[in-house]
């Protein structure tokens, strides 16, 4: 019992802590709760991989059974959570699909167990995972499970690192794309915490993986295993301040977004051009892009029309997203602000503010990316 209490104390504590950071108005919402089932799933693991060394498990081929499965729900338990960070619309059934390898994975490998005699689920775990010597004649049960439960359990659990992690480029990037079609600017969105996240998942995995390249009949240390336990308490505690840092989850666009669906009949108007003619006057005569929160569902109801067909004719007839389109008017106006003024009198906090900026951090990132020079190179080179 005190072997257990070393293993699975400094878990439930990280995990308990883990739920009291995220819990915000006495509930968690949907990225939360799935980055709770993901952190209970590496737990599981923990707990599974600790009991290797437990004499009282050594020969249980359940505790073995116990891990593979564990481990190979991770990948598809951190799919859905990074889906529910980047998906606004919500988790629907196709998104489920990743489980599917990971099912049969664990129903090939519990079926094969069944079937294999006790004396069968002792020499494997002690002649392949303990590395003892001896012969026996094995069934068709047996070889399953010595090749996908142990020959090929590495390859498996690498096959998913790296698809998830080309996923998750995938979906930043679309992610991203969405944002700059919503807003004017990522500030405050937080979105490369989430890159952070997706670091630290994956080195926490690769590190999972190298312990299990080591041979099980290989002595490992407690100081090992104890040091495992703490790097992935401090990974959830990790995960934790991150994840509390995030402002704008996919739950706040989706109310976001789902305010803007205003109905709108007028659908010709967004390929007649005349939409686009009320775009530009919106920014040259009104000058909405002075509002630091302009959004394009303020800009669609300020027109009175519906987002999508603001978003198609901003791509259609400026070559380029919301963020792209608003971006341009306020460096303009700052371009024009600063050389109207010395370059000993310019104020870039000021001019950022006047341009439609929430912060110089802001301008200066947008001011990059079409002048390709910072505010204070581009002063320079005046």
């Amino acid at each position: 019992m005190s072997l257990l209490a070393v293993y699975l104390l400094p878990a439930a504590v990280a995990f308990l802590g883990f739920i009291l950071i995220q819990m915000k108005d006495g509930k968690l919402n949907a990225a939360q709760r799935m980055a709770s089932i993901l952190s209970l799933v590496v737990a599981a693991s923990l707990f599974f991989y600790a009991q290797y060394y437990n004499t009282n498990f050594l020969y249980s081929i359940w505790v073995d059974l116990g891990l593979k499965i564990t481990v190979s729900f991770a990948a598809p338990v951190f799919f859905l959570f990074l889906k529910t960070l980047t998906d606004y619309r919500g988790l629907r059934a196709k998104h489920f699909i990743p489980f599917i390898p990971s099912i049969i994975y664990g129903l090939l490998l519990t079926t094969a167990v069944l079937c294999m005699t006790e004396s069968e689920q002792i020499f494997y775990m002690g002649h392949v995972i303990q590395g003892e010597s001896g012969e026996m004649e094995t069934s068709l049960s047996f070889k399953i499970m010595e090749f996908f439960g142990h020959r090929f359990f590495k390859t498996v659990i690498l096959l998913q690192i790296v698809s998830v992690l080309a996923y998750a480029i995938f979906e930043i990037k679309k992610y991203y794309s969405l944002l700059d079609d919503v807003y004017t600017t990522r500030e405050g969105k937080e979105t490369h915490k989430m890159l952070w996240f997706i670091g630290l998942c994956l080195a926490v995995i690769v590190y999972a993986l190298a312990i299990f390249t080591v041979p099980h009949y290989s002595f490992i240390p407690m100081w090992r295993t104890v040091l495992y336990i703490i790097i992935v308490c401090l990974f959830i505690g990790t995960v934790s301040y991150l994840l509390s840092g995030i402002q704008y989850t996919a739950e706040n666009l989706r109310s976001l977004l789902d305010s803007g669906s205003v109905p709108d009949d007028s659908e010709q108007e967004a390929n007649d051009g005349s939409l686009a003619g009320r775009l530009t006057n919106a920014m040259t005569e009104h000058e909405l892009w002075k509002n630091p929160d302009l959004t394009i569902v303020s800009l669609s109801e300020f027109l009175g029309t519906n987002r999508t067909y603001v978003s198609k004719t901003i791509k259609s007839s400026f070559n380029g997203n919301f963020s792209d389109f608003v971006n341009k008017y306020r460096i303009e106006h700052a371009v024009k602000l600063m050389k109207s003024q010395s370059k000993e009198d310019v104020v870039l906090k000021s001019i950022a503010i006047d341009s439609g900026y929430g912060s110089l951090s802001s301008f200066t990132r947008n001011f990059k990316i079409i002048h390709h020079l910072t505010p204070s190179q581009w002063l320079e080179n005046q």
